[in-house]
């Protein structure tokens, strides 16, 4: 059985490919994290920002997904995004809750981040 990640730990999450960068963030709890990429014309930045891994080139939306916190467990949410945001492979229905599990690979568009 695979592991859920808990709102009262951390996530740790790696870029996937050449360039890995790794990310620890602290479960959400009340607020979400934005995953997304920045626009310099509207000045909007999302709290995870994968501009600087070529989030633009990737089909990335700006406002592409959220970390939530739901029933205990840390969740995604594709927020309507143009390219999909996918868990090991499967499409998310839009506005939908999914949890998350170590060891997962979550897609936003086509950029893979591994869930640690």
């Amino acid at each position: 059985m695979r592991k859920s990640i808990q709102v009262d730990g951390d996530i740790h999450i790696s870029l996937a490919g050449e360039d890995a960068e790794d990310w620890t963030l602290q479960a959400p709890r009340v607020e979400g994290y934005v995953i997304g990429r920045s626009d310099p014309d509207s000045e909007y930045a999302p709290d995870i920002d994968l501009t600087p891994h070529h989030g633009l080139d990737y089909g990335i939306s700006r406002r592409h997904a959220a970390l939530v916190a739901y029933r205990g467990v840390v969740h995604v949410v594709d927020l309507g995004s143009m390219n999909g945001t996918y868990i090991n492979g499967e499409r998310l229905s839009v506005n939908s809750a999914y949890p998350l599990h170590e060891g997962d690979r979550l897609s936003i568009a086509n950029l893979d981040l591994l869930i640690i």
